[in-house]
This record gives C-alpha cells, sequence and structure tokens, in this order.
C-alpha cells in the first residue's frame, strides 16, 4: 500500500494539506485498507497503522523520487507545456520549472524532511 499511498500524498492533495495534514490522511487512508481488506474477506489480520508507516519509511525513496521529479507535473499549467513537450522539449521545460517560485518554495519545505527522514 505504501506505492499507493505515496502517489495518492503527491497527486491528490494540496501542498498544504500534504504538509500539514499527512499523518491524518495516512490515518485516514489506513482504515480505509483495513476496512476494504474485511469485506473482501481477506483471512489474515490487517496491517496495524505502524505496519503502513514503517512500510511508508522503507519506501521513502518514492516519496523523495516522485516530489523532485515528478510532482511539479501536478501543479503546473498545462497549458505552459510546449507542443513538443513529449520529444524534445522536456529538457528545456524543466529548467525553466524548476526555476519557479513555487516549485523552489516546495523543495524548501520538502527536502528538509526527506534529509531528515533519510530518503536523500
Amino acid at each position: 500500500p505504501a506505492v499507493d499511498l505515496v502517489n495518492a500524498l503527491y497527486c491528490f492533495l494540496s501542498d498544504e494539506n500534504r504538509q500539514n495534514r499527512r499523518d491524518e490522511f495516512i490515518a485516514c487512508y489506513h482504515q480505509q485498507f483495513v476496512d476494504s481488506l474485511k469485506l473482501f474477506g481477506y483471512l489474515k489480520a490487517p496491517p496495524s497503522l505502524n505496519d503502513l508507516q514503517i512500510e511508508m519509511q522503507r519506501n521513502g525513496h518514492l516519496q523523495a523520487t516522485l516530489a523532485i521529479c515528478l510532482h511539479y507535473m501536478t501543479i503546473i499549467d498545462p497549458s505552459e507545456l510546449p507542443a513538443n513537450f513529449l520529444s524534445k522539449g522536456q529538457q528545456e521545460f524543466k529548467r525553466k520549472v524548476f526555476r519557479k517560485d513555487f516549485f523552489i518554495e516546495f523543495l524548501r519545505k520538502e527536502l528538509p524532511r526527506f534529509f531528515y527522514s533519510g530518503f536523500l
């Protein structure tokens, strides 16, 4: 579930909600996950919230990778994408995006957590 949860954290939540309500979101996800397992007739004991948090820690590199390499795609205006983005326009576009104030501010908030969590 950690891979799905990491994607949800960075693709569906706003930066503000992810940064301020991260643990609440993970706990809510966990409860829904456990309820779904029971509904599907899963016979083993469901993972605890602690188990999920440990799995998130083990897969922390995914959070760092998604945030640094792909998150900008969820926060930019699609009209800013160049027509040749998929063929030759990616590098130039990334250079522009990575210099934008909103992305620099995003990294200023996220990089310390990644560093102190051992993900970098």
